[in-house]
Formats: structure tokens, sequence, C-alpha cells
């Protein structure tokens, strides 16, 4: 974990110290956070990881990289193992205590990588109603990724979206639970780090509705 840190109505925290050296559960905790809504930011530094190239196309069909599946046609790479670095970049909003209204900071971008910014706020939103996220990847909108959507609390509610030219995605329609919306985006890497063809950048947002 390189950043992990909160933004609400009193600015910014940083909760890194809470972020154990040695990994232990898996779990890190942020300090006290005030009334109002916040959004929880956390993101990670590259790790390796190879596939067989059979396993390797599949994970890309199933979570809809374009640029990986684009690239291994056009250089005839269908057949060799995947190999990439990876990392991740995660969103979660949380409202503390009666709702303000003041959430204007929810629907600003936080600068990652790779990014699922929602176009309203989810606290408030009548149970039924459809909700749009635009995505950005290096601060740019992302036509084509695909995002994939599933309500926590319910695991076999899950269908994917696709971003347009604005980078933006509408659900037609979300009920009340813990959602998630998560997209991963690539480019190819070579020249980066020998052993790796892509570098990989996986991001969530989740929140829920009540």
């Amino acid at each position: 974990v390189t950043s992990f840190r909160s933004i609400g109505p009193n600015g910014t925290q940083n909760h890194l110290a809470n972020v154990p050296h040695v990994a232990t559960d898996g779990r890190a905790a942020t300090g006290p956070l005030s009334d109002g809504v916040h959004v929880i930011v956390l993101e990670s530094n590259n790790s390796f990881s190879q596939l067989p190239a059979e396993k390797f196309m599949s994970y890309v069909e199933e979570e809809g990289i374009l640029p990986i599946a684009s690239h291994r046609r056009s250089t005839n790479r269908q057949t060799q193992p995947g190999t990439e670095l990876y990392s991740r970049r995660g969103k979660t909003l949380v409202q503390i205590g009666a709702h303000t209204g003041e959430t204007d900071h929810l629907l600003e971008p936080v600068g990652a990588t790779l990014e699922i910014t929602p176009l309203q706020s989810p606290f408030g939103l009548a149970t039924g109603s459809p909700f749009s996220v635009r995505v950005d990847y290096y601060g740019q909108p992302l036509k084509g990724a695909t995002i994939h959507v599933t309500q926590l609390n319910q695991l076999d509610t899950t269908f994917t979206l696709k971003t347009g030219d604005l980078g933006v995605a509408t659900a037609p329609s979300l009920q009340s639970g813990q959602w998630m919306f998560h997209t991963v985006w690539s480019e190819p890497a070579s020249g980066l780090l020998k052993e790796a063809d892509y570098l990989t950048v996986f991001s969530s947002l989740s929140f829920e509705i009540r």
C-alpha cells in the first residue's frame, strides 16, 4: 500500500501510518472520521504476474481489457504466456452520521492513475434510480472501458457497463445494498521491465445505498 487517505468535510487525512508494514490479516483502519461524507482512497505499488497463454487470454476477455487483447492479436502473442505489472486503486464512499447534502468532494477525481468517479452522490439516492460514473485514465476520459458492477451483499446480482466517448457509463437501476464498480485498463510495458509485457491498473468504487 503506497497511499491510504480520506477526503472529507475537513479536508484530506493521511492514514498510511495505520497500514501494517508486514501483511497480517490484510486489514487497516482509518483514524477517527468526522460526521459527513468521506472518500477513502487506497493505492498499491506494482506486483508481478505471469499466467499461461490460455488462462491469461481468458482473464483479459473476462475483464474486457481492450488494449491487451488488441496488442496480443497485432503481435501474434495469443499462444505466449502473459506477464504484467499490476497495481490497485480503490475508492470507498462512506457517510458518518446524518446525511447533510454536502457531497461536492465525492464528485471530484482524486488524481488516481485509473479512477472511477460518481457523477451523483449515492447518499440520498432513491432505490431503483439510475447511477452514472466516469472513468479517467491519467486524467483523461476513457472510452471503451468495461465496468463490472456487483452487489456485494447479493453476489448473484452482477452486470457490466461500457464507457462511451466521454468515459461515462450509467447503471439503469440500483437497488438498496452495497455496490462495487470495478474496471481494469492496461498498456504495453515494453522496456519498462524486461519480464513484463503490460502495465495494468485495477480500479474500484464502492458505496452503500440505504
